[in-house]
């Protein structure tokens, strides 16, 4: 694979910058080059920090973005700032140089004659254009650079979206595309996906086509802004943003900058020119000339502003008056149907209201549409289906889709609409076969006839959806045979929430594990998240029946897991990706090793209901500050900083972050790329650490700093109450978490066993549970998603 160090990104607005943050995430050293100022004059012209500015601002920008390019802040060091004019001439040591400056031919070709000048011989040269034939930026190049020019089209936010589209030119080496196919899906976390040369390449293109269908159904159907968008959200597998909320944050001004594009670029498209056909809508012109152009001015389809109290209000378009009004209640019957995708599809292609008509028509116009693009944009049928998955958050892929309804289906439901299906499409419908295979490891290959490995597919993509019987299973987990002796303990549970079935789910796995010969256990799953924490749901319950002694039960079963985990007799790995908060961060640090993937978001907010740390997590942390002692060591800063993290909630915003928090265990933990890469790696760290494994035991040593601790800390909560920052409940919440940190009300620094600190802990949890205002703040989330801060 190729080895990229050292990268110059040639342009430093959004999407630069969002580049430039990503490869020094993974370690690269980048330069961020752009042009200068060009309204400097003077001396202030030919003062280097001027002509630095746009680079220079753009990376301050990043540093306070809501959006955190960086993974830490610490690795914003990477990052170098210049200016096109004076240092382009330091390309000369990059391995990568990415051109991400305006979608404007002849400024690209300008500058890539320049970059053909100071670049040295085999360095890869890249252009993040989403719609320029990258054939045609190449013209007067040298062979050499022609040979390592291709494009590679991120989507925005950076860090946050998934796709690399990866576009080769006709002389790009096709060594150097398989490599940076590898480079994106390894070491950058991106589904990366090979695209022809062909306009908007391939998941515009389709969003493109999805948004025409779209727009003609919305006229056709009188349907309204909300209820479109209600249809269009997770009734059928996509993000609740829908269609127009999606208008919105694109910029209704770009999105028809873009389809004037795609007509003008594909005179064969049947859709597009049927499109530009049409008469643009009346709203659509009246957004346009009235400057509503989305978020960027805070009204479009949608308007932010505020009622006559000052609150926050959304109101939506009236897509006839032109006009703004409050959000009308969207009752459509069929969008309320329960089930997994499949069922829900199933239900709504029955229905006989507008969400079953919009579906029907909407599958069947689009099914045709995709059929008729292959090979065009694509040999295969698996690349387009990733592109949407990833690029556009979408559940399944088109074809896919098309799997799920049915293939005879979608093909009756396109000959409805008097679209016509590709040929290749009905050939294999009439076969009675699907685009993959009943599992998902196969698809159908137009160029061959027949069925092909899926690349690249996850080693246990299939886990939690497979028929094969399980090892174990109660209505919390699933034990599965990983294969070579390692099993990996699934949970079940809403959200993966840590409940009474699941804590015994884990007990009964290690069980399992001991006793009949396995070589160790993976917990982990096939969802976004690793665990969103304990069940609020049955602690409010208890609270509300006053039953302390059964959440004082809870938590004693709870830790008696989490210390089994510890204990256990085999191996334990815990394959963390997206929230792994609470309960879950506890079960994950209690493993002897965690494979946590780039985005993991690690934690222990139980503050925020009220509550602290109860199953293991708050003893961990003054574990860990032990273990960070050393002779002679100043304690108390480390202290009041992990005393702050607990008692202000925080949560890592990556993996990098939650080591720097540790959650995680440099030099014992490992982190990767890619969240569908957690299972197989932690797999293969189960089989390293099986051979001789030996049991740990419970520690008898650990430091804690007794009254002096608790009265620094003492000061840093009265400050913050007297301050404004905590409220009374605060404060008890983090005198409860100090006191179990440095050991209790004792004399001095002291060495205490693990069992009294969990003891500490234990008390703790069952009195804050008895507290009014904790029950305050566990209603409050469960109602909202949101802390109280009473």
């Amino acid at each position: 694979m190729t080895r990229i160090k050292n990268v110059t990104v040639l342009g430093s607005g959004t999407m630069g910058m969002g580049i430039a943050a990503q490869y020094a995430n993974v370690g690269c050293e980048v330069l961020l080059l752009d042009i200068v100022p060009p309204k400097l004059e003077g001396a202030a012209r030919a003062k280097r920090s001027n002509r630095n500015a746009f680079a220079a601002a753009a990376l301050k920008a990043a540093g306070k973005s809501r959006m955190k390019p960086f993974y830490t802040k610490d690795f914003a060091k990477r990052v170098q700032i210049g200016n096109i004019e004076d240092d382009l001439a330091k390309i000369a040591a990059s391995d990568l140089i990415v051109e991400v400056v305006v979608e404007n031919l002849d400024i690209k070709k300008a500058l890539f004659e320049k970059v053909d000048a100071h670049r040295k011989a085999g360095s890869i040269v890249a252009s993040n254009t989403s719609s320029i034939p990258i054939a045609l930026m190449t013209e007067g190049r040298s062979a050499d650079f022609k040979a390592h020019f291709l494009g590679m089209h991120f989507f925005n936010p950076v860090r946050q979206m998934e796709l690399l589209e990866i576009i080769p030119g006709v002389a790009t080496k096709p060594e150097l595309v398989s490599d940076l196919m590898a480079y994106g899906r390894k070491v950058l976390g991106k589904t990366t996906v090979l695209c022809k040369d062909t306009p908007a390449f391939i998941a515009n293109r389709f969003s493109v086509a999805s948004g025409i269908i779209i727009e003609k159904l919305v006229q056709e159907l009188d349907l309204n802004i909300a209820e479109t968008d209600a249809i269009l959200g997770k009734p059928i597998g996509r993000p609740k943003t829908g269609f127009f909320r999606l208008q919105d944050l694109i910029g209704i001004d770009v999105n028809e900058k873009v389809m004037d594009f795609m007509v003008a670029s594909c005179p064969d498209d049947e859709l597009l020119q049927e499109f530009s056909q049409r008469p643009r809508q009346d709203y659509i012109k009246w957004l346009l000339e009235n400057g509503a152009l989305g978020d960027k001015t805070r009204k479009g389809y949608y308007q932010k502003t505020k009622d006559d109290q000052g609150k926050k209000q959304i109101l939506a378009l009236d897509l006839k008056t032109n006009s703004y009004g409050s959000m009308p209640e969207v009752v459509i019957p069929s969008l309320w149907a329960h089930g997994n995708l499949k069922e829900r599809l199933a239900q709504l292609l029955v229905s006989g209201d507008k969400a079953g008509e919009f579906v029907r028509r909407y599958f069947g116009m689009f099914f045709a549409y995709i059929s008729n693009r292959v090979p065009e944009v694509s040999d295969n049928i698996y690349s387009i289906d990733n592109a949407m998955k990833a690029g556009y958050a979408w559940e399944v892929g088109p074809f896919e889709y098309w799997d799920l309804i049915g293939t005879q289906k979608g093909l009756e439901l396109a000959q409805a609409e008097g679209a016509t299906v590709a040929d290749w499409a009905v050939g294999l419908i009439e076969r009675g076969q699907g685009f993959y295979s009943p599992d998902g490891e196969q698809y159908f290959d137009m160029l061959s006839g027949g069925y092909k490995a899926v690349p690249d597919r996850a080693e246990f993509a299939n886990l939690g959806s497979t028929e094969a019987k399980a090892v174990f299973e109660n209505d919390g987990v699933r034990l599965h045979d990983m294969q070579d002796g390692v099993l990996c303990l699934e949970f079940i549970s809403k959200a993966n929430a840590i409940s009474l079935e699941v804590t015994q789910g884990i007990l009964e796995s290690i069980r399992i594990a001991e006793t009949e010969g396995w070589k160790g256990i993976v917990l982990g799953n096939n969802t976004k998240s690793f665990s969103v924490g304990a069940n609020l749901v049955g602690v409010a319950e208890s609270i509300e029946k006053k039953d302390f002694k059964a959440i004082e039960t809870a938590c004693g079963t709870f830790q008696q897991m989490t210390s089994a985990l510890r204990l256990a007799q085999v191996p334990v790995v815990s394959a963390v990706k997206g929230h792994a908060l609470g309960g879950g961060a506890e079960i994950a640090m209690h493993s002897d090793a965690i494979v946590a993937a780039y985005e993991s978001y690690m934690g222990l907010p139980e503050a925020s209901v009220g509550l602290l740390p109860g199953g293991g997590g708050t003893k961990e942390m003054a574990l860990k500050l032990s273990d960070g002692f050393y002779f002679e060591d100043v304690m108390m800063p480390k202290l009041i900083a992990k005393f702050n993290q607990l008692a202000m909630s925080k949560i890592s915003n990556s993996a990098f972050e939650a080591r720097d928090m540790d959650y995680l265990v440099a030099h014992k933990d490992t982190i990767v790329a890619r969240p569908d890469a957690t299972l197989a790696r932690a797999k293969q760290q189960v089989l390293a650490l099986a051979p001789g494994y030996e049991a740990p035991s419970l520690r008898e040593r650990i430091t804690v700093l007794g009254q002096g601790g608790l009265a620094a800390i003492y000061v840093f909560i009265n400050s913050y109450v007297h301050g404004g920052y905590f409220s009374e409940h605060d404060a008890l919440i983090a005198k409860k978490i100090a006191w179990i940190l440095c050991g209790g009300d004792l004399s001095g620094t002291q060495e205490v066993s693990e069992t009294y600190l969990l003891e500490l802990e234990m008390e703790a949890f069952a009195s804050l549970a008895a507290e009014p205002k904790t029950f305050e703040r566990i209603k409050h989330m469960l109602k909202t998603g949101k802390p109280l801060r009473n």
